[in-house]
Parts: C-alpha cells; sequence; structure tokens
C-alpha cells in the first residue's frame, strides 16, 4: 500500500512549538480519516531534548498515523547531542543574551550532524513542517522535499532583536562585539529560513508586524492563518480532566462552584526561581474566594521538600502535563490565567476564551505580542503595575490576588479551529 508520509520538527525553547504541532496533527489525522483515502498516513515529529519528548509523549493519545522520534536515540554513541535548537538563556527575569550567543556560535557547526540524523527520518515524505527550526527547512531542501514553516515568529529576526542597542537590560547587556557576532550568526539562520517553500503566520496578537516584514524582507509572501489553534470545550468536561490530574498528585477533587486562577509559567525556566515564594505564600494564607492551580510541563524541577508542600497545601494546588491533550483542554475550568505572553500560550488562552494577565518577560520578541495584545479591540490583556516582573517576583500571591478581583472576561471575536485549515493546506502539498 502507499504511504503519505508527513514530517515535523518542534523548535523546544518552551512547549509553544510541540503544541502548534500537536493541533496539526489532530487535523490533519481527523482530515484523513474523513477523506476516504486508501494510502496509508504516517506522520513523524522528531524532538531532540528529553523534557520536550516526555512532554509530547504525555499529549498524544496512541494513533496508528503518528510516532515521536527522539533524535538522540538515531546517534550510534546514543549520549552525543544532536541539536537544531535555538532556544534562549534566561536569568533574574530577562534573555541573557551573552550566554545566548554563546551558545549559537554552534549554529554552524550543528548542520552536518543534524541533517545526517533527520534524513532518514524526511526520506519519503511528501512534505516537511518545521515549526521554528530552520536548520529542518534546510535539510529538507537539500533533499528535494517541500517544506513549510509555521511560526509565531522568525530566530534570526528575534536574535537581531535580543541584541540590538534599543533593547533594555537589566544585568549582562551585550557588548558591541557580542552584537556583532550576533548579526553574523543571524545571517546563518537567515540562509536556512529562506529555504522554506511556504510560510504561515498567526495574526497579529501572535506574530507581531515586525515578523511579518522580516519574512517579506526574505522574498515571501506570508500566509496569515487568520485565528487560532483549538477551540473552546465544555467546562465541565475540562473540570473532570483537571481533577483527574490532581488525583494524580494525590490531591482533592474541586467542585464546579470553586473559582479558580491557572498559573502557567510555560515551558522556559523564567519563573523557576520565584516559584518556591509563590507556593510558600498561598501555603501561609489560602485564598477563600479563589484556588491558584500551578501548572508545570515538567514537575521534576520542584525540590522533593517543594513538592510535598504543594501537594499536602489548602492554599495551591500542582498539576503536571494534560494527558492526551494540551492545557488548553482544561483551561475553560478556570475563571483567570496568569501567565507569560509566548505565542503558544496566548493562542490557547484565546482558543479555550479564558482570560488571561501576562507577567512583563524582558525578551523582545514577547514584549511585541504583550503590546499587539493591550493594542487589539478590544484589548486582549489588562495593564497593571503588578505585571511588571521586578514588582510580580517580589510578591506574586499579592499581585494575583489583583489580577483575580479586576480581571473581567471579555469576547475577543477571533476565530477559532483554524487548524483544519492549515491542515487542508499542508495535504495539499501531498497530492
Amino acid at each position: 500500500m502507499k504511504k503519505t508520509t508527513i514530517c515535523f520538527a518542534c523548535n523546544e525553547d518552551g512547549v509553544g512549538p510541540s503544541s502548534f504541532a500537536y493541533y496539526l496533527v489532530q487535523a490533519i489525522t481527523e482530515t484523513w480519516k474523513k477523506s476516504g483515502l486508501e494510502n496509508a498516513l504516517e506522520i513523524r515529529v522528531l524532538i531532540s531534548n528529553e523534557i520536550a519528548y516526555e512532554f509530547n509523549r504525555s499529549i498524544y493519545s496512541s494513533d496508528k498515523f503518528f510516532g515521536i522520534v527522539r533524535l538522540s536515540d538515531a546517534d550510534p554513541q546514543k549520549r552525543k547531542k544532536i541539536d537544531s535548537l535555538i532556544r534562549l538563556y534566561h536569568k533574574n527575569g530577562e534573555v541573557n543574551v551573552p550566554n545566548t550567543i554563546t551558545a549559537w556560535r554552534k549554529y554552524g557547526e550543528w548542520k552536518e550532524t543534524y541533517c545526517q540524523n533527520v534524513k532518514k527520518y524526511l526520506e519519503g515524505s511528501c512534505v516537511a513542517v518545521d515549526i521554528g527550526v530552520p536548520l529542518f527547512a534546510r535539510c529538507a531542501k537539500n533533499m528535494g522535499i517541500p517544506n513549510i514553516t509555521f511560526f509565531d515568529h522568525s530566530w534570526s529576526c528575534t536574535l537581531r532583536g535580543i541584541s540590538s542597542r534599543d533593547t533594555e537590560y537589566i544585568e549582562d547587556i551585550p557588548s558591541d562585539e557580542q552584537r556583532e557576532e550576533a548579526g553574523k550568526i543571524a545571517l546563518e539562520i537567515e540562509d536556512d529560513e529562506r529555504c522554506s517553500s511556504d510560510i504561515l503566520l498567526f495574526d497579529h496578537y501572535i506574530t507581531p508586524p515586525e515578523f511579518y516584514q522580516h519574512w517579506i524582507k526574505l522574498g515571501f509572501t506570508p500566509k496569515t492563518i487568520g485565528g487560532v489553534l483549538g477551540y473552546r470545550r465544555d467546562p465541565a468536561t475540562a473540570l473532570k480532566i483537571l481533577n483527574n490530574l490532581f488525583v494524580e498528585f494525590g490531591q482533592e477533587r474541586i467542585s464546579a462552584q470553586q473559582k479558580m486562577v491557572l498559573i502557567s509559567p510555560g515551558g522556559t525556566p523564567i519563573w523557576n526561581q520565584l516559584i518556591p515564594r509563590m507556593v510558600n505564600a498561598f501555603d501561609k494564607m489560602p485564598r477563600g474566594d479563589y484556588m491558584p492551580v500551578l501548572s508545570l510541563p515538567n514537575p521534576a524541577i520542584l525540590s522533593k521538600a517543594e513538592m510535598t508542600k504543594i501537594v499536602s497545601s489548602k492554599g495551591i494546588r500542582l498539576i503536571g502535563p494534560v494527558r492526551g491533550a494540551t492545557n488548553q483542554a482544561i483551561m475553560p475550568a478556570f475563571d483567570l490565567v496568569v501567565t507569560r505572553a509566548g505565542g503558544g500560550t496566548v493562542n490557547d488562552c484565546l482558543a479555550a476564551e479564558t482570560s488571561f494577565v501576562c507577567i512583563e518577560q524582558r525578551q523582545w520578541q514577547v514584549k511585541l505580542i504583550e503590546r499587539e495584545c493591550k493594542i487589539h479591540q478590544p484589548p486582549l490583556i489588562p495593564s497593571f503595575e503588578e505585571t511588571r516582573f521586578d514588582v510580580f517576583k517580589e510578591h506574586p500571591a499579592d499581585c494575583i490576588d489583583k489580577f483575580f478581583a479586576y480581571t473581567p472576561r471579555i469576547d475577543p471575536g477571533i476565530k477559532t479551529s483554524v487548524e483544519k485549515d492549515v491542515a487542508e493546506l499542508i495535504l495539499s502539498w501531498c497530492k
């Protein structure tokens, strides 16, 4: 039987790109099942690091069409790092640009090893889809396979932005030499970005205009998906899933009458240092009007003592990854989400129609999303002094109290379930 193969590669600076892939994989498989086509379908999602691999294993239920590939397993030495990965390094609530530039110096060296290891998974694919992995676009082009870039920004543009003189940092300010080096690395990444066959971007509140202009300068005419991936589930179903997550950690179930706030730092380490302070504050003084719920894609970042404190606390709850879905599936059970303005989280909050507040992050691309969410009509996020990271990190629980008291629910009027349209476009390359 003839096989149709589609291969994805997800960037791993956070879990947003993996979530984007999840929605597309679900839509592609559903579209395929309804098409009545006799060809066998195979979808491969390529992952490099352990945390992202475990996250992906948790969100996908078993499906005959689908497989997750951990690239490190393809290496004969097993322990050798196989990296396409562009990830940002953080310190005290901001991007540490010098450390990020130092790590990205190896970008050019990664190309050969990365392409050697993805070749066997790309072979036979009718189309490749990179979600923030420019090297994957390069590898696909070298093999004569069309590649679709579906992403919320651009890494070459972001590198220039975070290293710009116009970007403010409190500490670890990049030197002139480091800025010059960043410019050279950005050119290397740009060469790989040019290898794409088609560019798909979100609307301005997830992909700010600066990134549209970047892709246009590279010679593309980007397509806009005009909405968000996913949709609002039934709140009762969302609560049932959430309660099952509580039980996994030995915590009591919550009733439908209980108000809740989801605290979601996302898949980056930006809030790791303030989590213990937040837990202590809620544990010492439980809130009577709402229950805070801390969501961590990788709960193992907590010490044994921190884990014990949370699961036995009357003032805060803990959940890990949702099994067989993303956090979008539980968001309708919440009255508010407190998070950072990453593209994946903004997408999920809008799709779930759940109000959200974004804590400032001194990262150029994230600040652009914050700006666009505030100027959208109606504004998608409120403006509070307490969303400043330097204020929030000192008294996170008190800040969340204010967010909960003053954040009304809005109807942004944004189209949902656009993954179906994207699935059709991806599959059109396989005809």
